[in-house]
């Protein structure tokens, strides 16, 4: 399986973000972060990440890059616990069962890519 990893050419996301992701986390596309925003009224380092943004799934960190990597039943299941952490402490969800859950079904669609 494939999913996508962060990578960092140089020091540019520091600037661009708010937090810049670690260069090697597992990623998603991070939309679901701007649910309750109108993406019109998004200025700044959150209309970056919005537009152009990879959300590290350990750090809640963004990058510009990813690779799209060979990946490991261990290296996905790391990628949907790290996911799910960040949605238990960071964005209400009512227990960690319930997260990863969620993370696993966003790994349907971001994580997990086809070949």
């Amino acid at each position: 399986m494939k999913l996508l990893r962060t990578i960092q050419l140089d020091a540019s996301d520091t600037f661009v973000f708010e937090r810049a992701a670690e260069p090697g986390e597992w990623a998603v596309t991070g939309a679901f972060i701007f649910t309750d925003d109108d993406p019109a009224k998004l200025e700044g380092k959150a209309r970056a990440a919005f537009r152009a943004g990879f959300l590290g799934t350990a750090s809640l960190g963004w990058s510009t890059l990813v690779q799209i990597v060979e990946a490991s039943d261990d290296d996905r299941r790391a990628a949907i616990d790290a996911l799910a952490k960040q949605l238990v402490a960071h964005f209400g969800a009512p227990s960690i069962e319930d997260a990863v859950a969620a993370a696993m079904h966003r790994d349907q669609r971001i994580l997990r890519l086809t070949a």
